[in-house]
């Protein structure tokens, strides 16, 4: 079964654009790797959660997931990413990136 990411999906389609439309490729560029798999593993948690059997399986996995929350954001701290506000809803942010 494969997984559709839109978050990365869309992030994809923005930088094949881009490059596209000349901006630089540098070889020296943070590697968003580690970061992408970490987020994929939060969704797989997520979805995991959605499916729990019993009470004590969504405790663990609530704990869990807190755990991977905080991992990714300490890798976006590494990777020196800063939040960037947005009003859009995602849906909307999708539809903005894919046009």
């Amino acid at each position: 079964m494969t997984r559709n990411n839109p978050a990365r999906e869309a992030l994809t389609r923005a930088v094949n654009r881009a490059i596209a439309k000349g901006a630089p490729v540098y070889e020296n560029v943070p590697d968003y790797g580690h970061l992408i798999a970490l987020q994929d593993g939060l969704a797989h948690e997520r979805e995991r959660l959605a499916n729990a059997a019993s009470e004590h399986e969504r405790a663990l996995r609530r704990v869990w997931i807190a755990q991977r929350e905080r991992e990714i954001e300490a890798e976006k701290v590494f990777l020196n990413l800063e939040p960037i506000a947005c009003d859009l809803t995602d849906d909307e942010l999708l539809a903005e990136l894919t046009q």
